[in-house]
C-alpha cells in the first residue's frame, strides 16, 4: 500500500501530536504515589557476596581519588600487593554467578 507524501505528512503530525498531549497528560495531570523500594539480592547473586577467595583491599570514592597521592598516605604499604592476582584466586575454586557464565574465564585486576 502506497501512501501518498501528504497523507504521510499529516498522519505524522497527529501521531507527534497525540504522543505530545499524552505525555503531557501523565506528567501533569496525575499525582505521584510514593512507594517505598524493597530492593534485595537475588538469589543468583548471592555467591558473588559469600566468595571465599576475592581479595579484600580497601575502596576509592572518585573524589578522595583525585585527592590521592602516594607520599601522603600512611597506609599504602598494605594497599600495595605482593602476590599477584593469578596466585591469589584459582577459577577452579570459583563457582559461575548464572549459567551462562563462563566456568573458565581470563581473572584480571580492577586498575
Amino acid at each position: 500500500m502506497k501512501i501518498s507524501k501528504k497523507t504521510f505528512s499529516k498522519l505524522s503530525i497527529s501521531t507527534g501530536l497525540l504522543a505530545s498531549v499524552t505525555l503531557l497528560t501523565a506528567c501533569f495531570g496525575s499525582t505521584a504515589n510514593h512507594v517505598k523500594a524493597n530492593y534485595k539480592v537475588t538469589a543468583e547473586a548471592i555467591p558473588d557476596y559469600q566468595s571465599k577467595n576475592s581479595p579484600i583491599s580497601s575502596y576509592w570514592m572518585p573524589d578522595k581519588f583525585l585527592e590521592w597521592s602516594a607520599e601522603n598516605d600512611q597506609d599504602l604499604i598494605y594497599n600495595q600487593s605482593q602476590v599477584s592476582l593469578a596466585k591469589r584466586i584459582f577459577p577452579d575454586k570459583l563457582s559461575p554467578s548464572n549459567s551462562n557464565q563462563k566456568k573458565r574465564q581470563k581473572l584480571s585486576p580492577c586498575l
